[in-house]
């Protein structure tokens, strides 16, 4: 009762309803929340994973908090996973880097389907205190383990 399913997509979606709704289980699809992946500015996150920024959780809290006023519905991003990216500094497509490298902390949610809306309507931007996060699909590949 009340049991929540992830599938990969829509199709994928469907089978996974006819499937259960043959073995007599009441199935809705309507709630299909898309997956979504953005990077966070390092004076949210910090510039590495040993630096004192919010943790991914909270900048998610933060981000549907900050854009309520916006219209944004209170329960319309669900953390998935984060990770923090290494890039070369200075390097240029593929090109040898001039200057070490440093960390850039991404994060994937689940977006509702209300969610998606208010993205789209707002050019898939959410506000910060310090900038606008632009959302990007995310495929649901991503392992969903904490790092």
């Amino acid at each position: 009762d009340g049991a929540i399913v992830e599938v990969a997509d829509s199709s994928s979606a469907e089978t996974v309803r006819a499937a259960l709704s043959n073995q007599g289980w009441t199935v809705d699809i309507d709630q299909i929340w898309a997956r979504y992946e953005f990077t966070v500015p390092a004076q949210l996150a910090g510039t590495n994973p040993n630096h004192s920024g919010l943790d991914a959780i909270t900048l998610v809290r933060g981000l549907t908090i900050r854009n309520r006023h916006n219209g944004l519905p209170g329960d319309s991003l669900r953390y998935v996973s984060h990770h923090w990216d290494l890039l070369n500094a200075g390097g240029n497509s593929g090109g040898p880097s001039t200057g070490g490298s440093r960390h850039r902390l991404r994060i994937w949610v689940d977006v509702s389907p209300e969610g998606e809306v208010f993205l789209r309507e707002h050019g898939y931007l959410l506000e910060t205190l310090v900038a606008a996060i632009r959302l990007r699909r995310a495929s649901r590949n991503r392992q969903t383990q904490h790092d």
